[in-house]
């Protein structure tokens, strides 16, 4: 029990230390404008737009190969011949 009241006070004072630097509407500025918080830089789109896909296709294979254990298919779909 005293464990768990630390472990409630101490993830409601991270969210109001994370609150008092507006550090959600700088998260959300990053991934939608590419503004650098703190700086007035911002990210070009078309670099942007590669770290979007690189994060996509991670998540992308990740599933992928989740999905493939859940369903029991232990080799790739493609380029695999059976003998």
């Amino acid at each position: 029990m005293k464990k768990a009241i630390t472990l409630t006070a101490l993830i409601l004072s991270a969210i109001l230390i994370f609150d008092s630097m507006n550090l959600g509407s700088a998260l959300v500025m990053l991934l939608i404008a590419g503004q650098i918080p703190g700086t007035s830089a911002s990210i070009d789109a078309g670099a942007m737009l590669i770290f979007f896909m690189f994060v996509s296709g991670i998540l992308a294979g990740r599933l992928t190969s989740k999905l493939l254990s859940l369903l029991g298919q232990t080799t790739p779909l493609r380029g695999v011949i059976n003998r």
